[in-house]
C-alpha cells in the first residue's frame, strides 16, 4: 500500500514538474540505465531486483555515512576510497550520474584539493536520493 502511494506521488510530481515552469525534473529513465536492471530481472527475476536493490541501499546509506566521516576528520585518501567504493556499487545499477560525481570527488582527492571534492558531495547526495526513488519504482513496478 505505502509502496503504491510513494509511486504514484513521485509520478504526480515528475507530471507537475514537466508541466510547470519551473525547474525540469530528471526521469527515472535519466537517473538510472533500466538496461542493468532488467538485466538482473532477465537473469533472475523480480525477487532478485528487490534483493539486490535492498542491498545497495543498504550499501549506499552505510558509504555516505563514510564518507561525511571522512570529511569531518579532513581525510582525503578514505573519502577517495568512499567514492571508488560508491561508484562501483552504483554504477553496476546503472547510476551512471553517482559514478560520475564521484570519479570527481576521486580526481580531486588525488590531486590533494579536499575543497573541491567536498564541495560535490552535497550534489552527490541529491543524486544519490534521486537514484533512490527511481531504483524504488522499479522494485514497485514488479
Amino acid at each position: 500500500m505505502a509502496a503504491a502511494y510513494r509511486e504514484q506521488t513521485v509520478r504526480s510530481e515528475m507530471k507537475e514538474n514537466k508541466d510547470s515552469n519551473g525547474p525540469i525534473r530528471r526521469t527515472d529513465d535519466q537517473i538510472i540505465d533500466r538496461k542493468f536492471i532488467d538485466r538482473i530481472r532477465e537473469h533472475g527475476g523480480d525477487g532478485v531486483v528487490a534483493e539486490v536493490v535492498e542491498l545497495y541501499f543498504t550499501d549506499q546509506h552505510a558509504i555516505l555515512g563514510q564518507i561525511r566521516e571522512a570529511i569531518a576528520s579532513g581525510d582525503a585518501t578514505r573519502l577517495r576510497e568512499r567514492a571508488h567504493a560508491l561508484k562501483g556499487c552504483s554504477v553496476n545499477l546503472g547510476a551512471a550520474g553517482i559514478g560520475a560525481l564521484c570519479q570527481q570527488i576521486e580526481r580531486h582527492c588525488a590531486a590533494g584539493d579536499l575543497s573541491e571534492a567536498i564541495a560535490l558531495v552535497d550534489r552527490l547526495e541529491a543524486e544519490a536520493s534521486s537514484v533512490r526513488d527511481a531504483l524504488q519504482l522499479e522494485v514497485v513496478k514488479q
